[in-house]
């Protein structure tokens, strides 16, 4: 027998208006793979204090302006 669990993770409404506030980064996370932006957005939900989602929220949208995942180890490396 095998169980799957999916989930569905989206983004609040003040994620959305700080990407949208800054140029480059909703294409930019758009373009990430799936896996990786569930562990971002797991990664921001799990924050215990609201003060530190604000602060991993506008980590991920700068570090996104600049195609950098964040929350990652390893990031894929650039194609010359």
């Amino acid at each position: 027998m095998e169980f799957v669990i999916e989930h569905s993770l989206t983004m609040c409404a003040d994620s959305v208006k700080t990407f949208h506030a800054n140029p480059g980064s909703p294409f930019n996370f758009d373009n990430f793979p799936k896996s990786v932006k569930r562990r971002i957005l797991e990664w921001i939900y799990n924050a215990k204090r609201p003060e530190t989602r604000h602060k991993r929220i506008d980590e991920t949208v700068r570090l996104a302006a600049e195609n950098i995942r964040a929350n990652q180890y390893r990031q894929p490396k650039s194609r010359a």
